[in-house]
């Protein structure tokens, strides 16, 4: 049987087993969910007729544009913020194609360049854990086709000031590449980027409503920029699954227009504050002075460090062994073969007893 050599190779570390009786530190969701009369509310707007029909994607958008202030021909829907990264890569870039990405960083990029045979410039954060902004400034060259940005960045928690937005972001321009930042976990520790979209034409946003409506389970994300080029990526995506599902445009509508967003907001920004700092102290207690972590700005998670001579693939399998589940640091490389000692934790899925 045929297969693909570019999916020979391909492997991804995701647990997709039966949680019960884990404790997940590697999945970044919020527990609490949305409330149940809210659920019961929509369940109940669900008919024959509605599943029928192909999906109407006007009204979320509408109510996007609203929120993000952008007309609706600036908004490409996707099904979660994975899909948006597949439609950039395969809408601007492609075989033989340059993208300028840091390492370590959300495993997808490195995923989908690998199917689609694009190839990585790798800019490694520095030995203290910084964004290696002039390296990165460096690699940017009429050469490159895409930077790919995050804000913050996963699995670290680095940000970006605007200021450094704005330097790396001329520097595309400058160079004529395109630029993606990856925002999967604004709000929380972050400035948005969508204010740069009027003055760089060449920038795309991308969003997921998995972490700040608690909409893991719908796969809804979105891309926002330049309508030219936001049509493009909904060209692309009509030629493959034709509309994100009517239920989650839905439910994200819905919850966008019938509840009180800086109220929810301002809940999780409480939760989250509290979990890291639950988070942190229990890290001071238990891991110092053999393991490190790196202070984060952003994000929902924290990235640790190993002393030698213990072995990472090791220390994460016998902590599977005992029922806690941690995501290994070569997870986040773009190349897996590279030496890692370190690990993911997040804060925002279990209790606060259980951190």
């Amino acid at each position: 049987m045929y297969i693909n050599e570019r999916m020979r190779r391909m492997a991804r570390v995701k647990w997709e087993d039966d949680r019960t009786g884990f404790l997940r530190l590697d999945m970044n969701e919020n527990p609490a969910g949305l409330p149940e009369e809210f659920v019961r509310g929509v369940c109940a707007q669900i008919d024959g007729g509605l599943l029928a029909r192909y999906p109407d994607q006007t009204r979320l958008t509408a109510a996007l544009s609203e929120r993000e202030g952008v007309r609706p021909e600036q908004i490409a829907l996707t099904n979660g913020s994975d899909e948006a990264i597949r439609g950039v890569l395969e809408t601007f870039a492609g075989p033989g194609s340059r993208a300028v990405i840091v390492t370590p960083s959300f495993e997808m990029y490195r995923i989908y360049s690998e199917m689609l045979g694009v190839e990585l410039v790798r800019v490694p954060f520095g030995e203290d854990l910084t964004l290696p902004l002039d390296v990165l400034k460096s690699e940017i060259t009429p050469q490159t086709d895409l930077v790919i940005l995050f804000n913050p960045n996963s699995p670290i928690g680095e940000a970006y000031t605007l200021e450094e937005l704005r330097e790396l972001l001329t520097a595309c321009r400058q160079a004529g590449a395109l630029a993606v930042i990856d925002e999967a976990y604004y709000p929380f520790g972050v400035s948005s980027a969508v204010k740069l979209l009027e003055e760089f034409p060449d920038l795309i946003v991308l969003r997921t409503f998995s972490k700040l409506y608690s909409l893991a389970g719908l796969r809804v994300g979105y891309a926002l920029g330049p309508q030219e080029v936001i049509q493009k990526m909904v060209v692309c995506k009509q030629g493959e699954d034709v509309h994100s599902n009517i239920w989650a445009q839905i439910v994200c509508h819905r919850f966008m227009t019938e509840r009180d967003y800086e109220a929810h907001l301002g809940r999780l920004r409480d939760i989250y504050r509290r979990k890291s700092t639950v988070l942190t102290q229990a890290m001071e207690e238990h891991f110092r002075p053999l393991i490190r972590w790196n202070p984060f700005e952003g994000g929902l998670f924290a990235w640790c460090t190993l002393p030698e001579p213990i072995h990472m693939l090791d220390y994460v399998k016998e902590a599977a062994s005992r029922k806690v589940c941690v995501v290994p640091g070569t997870a986040f490389l773009t190349d897996e073969s590279e030496a890692c000692q370190s690990f993911r934790i997040n804060f925002s899925t279990p209790t606060d007893e259980q951190l």
